[in-house]
């Protein structure tokens, strides 16, 4: 009786977690800096990432920069990858200002990604006036092998405020087994996450059932 018992609160406890989203995080794996950021350097930078095989929608993420005096403004871009640069641009945000912030956030509204699939998360000061950006900094990474980001790499590239080498020019420089500091999280994207409701009567269905059991086992 107790090893049924157990058999039922375990699979409440595996439905449970079968509906937890997918976080990509190497921010505890942080271990040194690289690039330089700014203005006159490396004006784009970020992280390639596979998508993963349930949780398909990317809802936001999050890319750093070293604590620094450098100020303006920049943007949050996602776009496809194809190995050297940026297939198609697929999310950007407003303009963010820098002026000591370190962790930048974009939120993006439900992205839905193909499973298994390259992309790209960068933030870049090309726009909207890198004339106006001021100052340097470097971007905190993590030295990995295998990459701490599923699919990740650090990619970076000098293209002053020429936006169109996003996409061509094949410019995009790579870190070989170096991942920035980098956090995504995703949802599940192909069935529609179950309420709370749904789980406590799916419980309430597993506490009814184990009850039934044991009155019979009791007789």
């Amino acid at each position: 009786m107790k090893k049924t018992i157990l058999v039922l609160v375990g699979l409440l406890l595996a439905s449970s977690a079968a509906f937890a989203d997918t976080q990509y995080n190497n921010t505890s794996q942080v271990n040194f800096i690289v690039y330089s950021f700014g203005n006159p350097n490396s004006a784009t930078f970020g992280e390639t990432f596979s998508a993963p095989l349930t949780d398909t929608i990317l809802n936001d993420f999050s890319l750093f920069l070293s604590p620094s005096d450098s100020s303006g403004q920049l943007e949050g871009y996602v776009g496809t990858w194809t190995g050297s640069e940026v297939g198609s641009i697929l999310y950007t945000s407003l303009p963010v200002t820098v002026n000591g912030v370190t962790e930048f956030t974009f939120n993006t509204g439900g992205l839905s990604l193909i499973a298994g699939d390259e992309y790209v998360a960068f933030i870049s000061i090309s726009e909207p006036s890198y004339s106006s950006y001021s100052g340097t900094t470097t971007i905190p990474s993590v030295a990995a092998f295998p990459p701490s980001i599923p699919g990740g790499s650090a990619v970076y590239l000098s293209n002053s405020n020429d936006i169109s080498q996003f996409t061509s020019g094949n410019n995009w420089g790579e870190g070989s087994g170096v991942d920035s500091e980098f956090i995504a999280d995703f949802s599940l994207g192909a069935s529609p996450t179950p309420e709370p409701s749904s789980l406590l009567l799916f419980g309430t269905g597993l506490t009814g059932f184990a009850g039934a059991l044991r009155r019979k086992f009791a007789r």
